[in-house]
């Protein structure tokens, strides 16, 4: 197999509209439950609105911005109908170690220069740049343009998203956000609109030398509580002063890993290992969360709803767009659409894709659409009318 040419194929080029016009990065093909599209950072993307994507093969693709959360730096993009394109066999980045062999594609400085392989090996597994997500280190060249690419490990599997290059190094030490991670927060775009957040409320600092030493510690990991709101719902749970040893049994280095781990683990009960006084406690803790919308603006449909396509049946509401008709009819995020009422007829028909049902919805013109949808895992009856015009 020749993985070099592979990894190629599924890399793509992104443009602000036309070739002629800046490059604004690389992205990568993957597979997001039955859905195609294009992995990128979103610090390449933020803010554009018409984009095109050149293909290995020197195809030119339209295409456009679906979600993405700019504090974890991932973003999603649509591909057009029809398309072709393969998608990156996704790894395991919880499986790499250090001095593992890697490859970094993309479209370092020059679009000249695209669809670039460069070879280096993986020198840190963890660390903190431009995300709350932790990055792998490595010395593959990865230099502006790179953003986005992938980071593949020596069977052509994807381990990575290439986000950023330390300044004044020529490109000799790169960061890639792990795959698991960003996969992670994709999927939450896709099916949520937005992403996963601890719904938590306390604050503090991270051990110095002096400060360890003073609490009896032999090194300086860890997070010292100075103050826990009142509604934070680890008030009663935590004490002023106590320091966060581990969560789950990850070990808290810092207030990065902390503040990353709440993220990975909300909406669980967690484990808090925690220093109180002399004596280490583990507590349980429920962290709550919530979801960050996309910080893209979302385009309405002509009913007021952005719709997605998730794994299983039916067809998911992500947004609702205030005073739209799709509101007043009480439809909300989360609302799974699984049927709709033919207007040629009358039968329920499930809803099997979002063309389908837009196909269907655009036979009833301007009159009111019923629907069966799910809310909350119960089934109901909606209708809705379009916007007027």
């Amino acid at each position: 197999m020749d993985t070099t040419h592979d990894i190629q194929r599924v890399t793509v080029v992104i443009y602000n509209r036309t070739r002629e016009s800046s490059m604004l990065g690389s992205g990568v093909v993957i597979v997001l439950g039955d859905r195609h599209v294009v992995l990128t950072c979103a610090h390449c993307v933020e803010n554009v609105k018409n984009i095109t994507l050149e293909t290995f093969d020197g195809r030119m693709l339209a295409s456009k911005v679906i979600a993405l959360d700019e504090e974890a730096d991932v973003a999603l993009l649509d591909l057009p109908r029809g398309h072709d394109l393969p998608a990156a066999a996704v790894g395991d980045s919880n499986t790499v170690t250090t001095r593992d062999t890697v490859f970094a594609v993309g479209t370092p400085l020059d679009s000249d220069l695209k669809f670039s392989v460069t070879r280096g090996s993986i020198s840190h597994l963890e660390r903190f740049s431009l995300s709350f997500l932790p990055s792998f280190q490595t010395d593959a060249a990865i230099n502006a343009g790179n953003s986005g690419g992938g980071l593949f490990n020596k069977n052509g599997e994807l381990i990575g998203i290439n986000a950023s290059t330390m300044e004044n190094t020529a490109g000799s030490l790169g960061f890639s956000l792990k795959i698991n991670d960003v996969t992670r927060v994709a999927e939450g775009l896709i099916t949520t609109g937005g992403t996963s957040r601890p719904d938590v409320y306390f604050s503090g600092k991270d051990l110095n030398h002096v400060l360890a030493n003073a609490l009896g510690l032999d090194r300086p990991w860890g997070f010292v509580v100075d103050d826990i709101s009142a509604r934070c719902p680890t008030k009663g749970h935590l004490h002023l002063g106590d320091v966060i040893l581990a969560l789950n049994d990850i070990p808290v280095v810092n207030e990065p890993v902390l503040m990353y781990l709440l993220q990975r683990f909300a909406g669980d009960t967690i484990a808090f290992t925690v220093l109180r006084g002399t004596r280490q406690k583990r507590l349980e803790i429920f962290i709550p969360e919530r979801v960050q919308p996309s910080s893209h603006a979302l385009e309405h449909n002509d009913y007021g709803l952005v719709l997605t396509d998730p794994p299983g049946p039916g067809i998911r509401v992500v947004s609702v767009e205030a005073g739209s008709p799709a509101e007043d009819s009480g439809i909300a995020p989360g609302d799974i659409v699984l049927k709709i009422r033919s207007a040629e007829t009358g039968r329920w028909r499930k809803v099997t894709g979002l063309g389908q049902f837009l196909r269907e919805a655009r036979k009833h013109r301007h009159n009111p659409v019923a629907l069966v949808v799910d809310v909350g895992g119960h089934e109901t009856f909606k209708a809705m009318r379009r916007k007027p015009r």
